[in-house]
């Protein structure tokens, strides 16, 4: 430790003054520092004196009248101060010097281990462990205003954010909503004109216009989709018990009912149950079941299985699998954004908005969706909802 030219301030606080007489004159004995010694004898003026902080060391007495060391050192921590404190403990206390440590002290010193070069030893190891101590409270004081600033700003670009999607999202239904009628206007005169004068057109007539209306039926459902996918995104929800099994058997049925010659095998787990709008629970469920419905259209046995999903800690979502042509996960990034297809218009009908529509429905419930697949070899599509229950909430 250097010379320094101010003198080193040490408290002793010690209801006993001949203590306080030998320690100050150890120190005193040390030629190459000036140690200040203040000598405090209760307890009630040494905290204050230790939250003061105008000290580089204090020499603390265990004991101090009613009340111990350990209580000082609870109660300056109660105001979160870091000081640069030994504790003078009895003799031979071991077990005293180590919940010191525990409790705060930077140091301990056996009363019957003082004389001038533990002393000195020790307080120059608490003066620059307090110095380490200053240094990192102040980092971390430092660090957690900088947290807060970043963290208000986080919020304050959320809300731009928000606001501005917003903004985004509603000029778009707008002009989704307005074009309907137009549209609706040339697709209904392209079908007047090709019901009433197609044999007044050329061959070629025919074909643009068979084309023009096909464009404008296509856009009608593109569009129609969107204030969709608008609604699930901004409708308000209403949450009540939904019986997910129930509502997949409604679905199979219909399905079955439209292709009454396709042979297909469906597995539903009965009694499952879940916490959800009760008018877009049914829309996930539609899609689901719709897809795994359509992509096995190519199987000759085709199967569809409805299930709560587990894990080895128990329920933990739901599923929606089949045996269908799947698809490759390698090239499925994207897979729920809308108008996304995976496969050609020409294999499977669809306008890709079904699964953008569902991820919307389910992130709105806070849970989450993800698939695994392999090409011809089906998909299994898993969810999770807020307030989801499993069967055995309604046994």
């Amino acid at each position: 430790m250097e010379s320094v030219e101010s003198p080193v301030q040490v408290a002793v606080i010690d209801d006993d003054e001949d203590q306080y007489v030998l320690i100050k004159g150890d120190l005193d004995t040390i030629e190459h520092t000036h140690y200040q010694v203040t000598w405090i004898d209760n307890a009630q003026d040494g905290i204050a004196a230790i939250l003061s902080e105008n000290y580089d060391a204090i020499l603390l007495d265990y004991k101090l009248g009613g009340i111990t060391g350990m209580d000082v050192l609870r109660e300056v921590d109660a105001v979160h101060t870091h000081p640069p404190l030994i504790m003078v403990t009895g003799y031979g206390a071991h077990e005293l010097d180590v919940a010191s440590i525990k409790a705060g002290a930077l140091d301990f010193i056996s009363k019957d281990e003082i004389n001038p070069t533990v002393l000195e030893r020790s307080i120059r190891h608490t003066m620059e462990r307090a110095k380490v101590t200053r240094a990192l409270r102040k980092s971390e004081t430092a660090l957690r205003e900088f947290n807060r600033t970043l963290e208000a700003q986080v919020l304050d670009r959320t809300r731009e954010l928000e606001k501005s999607n917003q903004e985004v999202e509603l000029f778009a239904y707008t002009i989704a909503h307005d074009l309907r009628a137009p549209l609706g206007n040339v697709r209904g005169f392209a079908q007047i004109l090709m019901l009433e004068h197609a044999g007044e057109l050329s061959p070629s007539g025919r074909d643009h216009l068979k084309w023009l209306l096909e464009g404008a039926i296509q856009m009608e459902g593109r569009i129609a989709d969107y204030l969709k996918l608008s609604r699930a995104s901004r409708s308000a929800l209403q949450k009540k018990s939904v019986n997910l099994s129930k509502l997949a058997e409604t679905i199979t049925t219909s399905l079955q009912m439209l292709e009454p010659n396709r042979e297909v095998k469906i597995d539903i787990e009965p009694g499952l149950h879940a916490v959800g709008d009760p008018g877009f629970l049914p829309v996930v469920m539609e899609n689901l079941l719709g897809n795994a419905w359509k992509f096995t259209a190519q199987q000759n046995l085709a199967h569809i299985q409805f299930g709560a999903a587990k894990s080895s800690s128990g329920f933990s979502g739901f599923y929606v699998r089949d045996n269908g042509v799947g698809f490759d996960a390698n090239s499925s990034e994207g897979l729920f954004d809308p108008f996304l297809r995976l496969h050609s218009q020409d294999e499977f009908s669809g306008t890709g908005i079904g699964l953008a529509m569902v991820q919307r429905i389910i992130q709105r419930h806070n849970g989450d969706i993800w698939a695994e697949a392999k090409q011809g070899r089906g998909a299994t599509f898993y969810f999770t909802l807020e307030g989801e229950l499993s069967g055995e909430d309604f046994s």
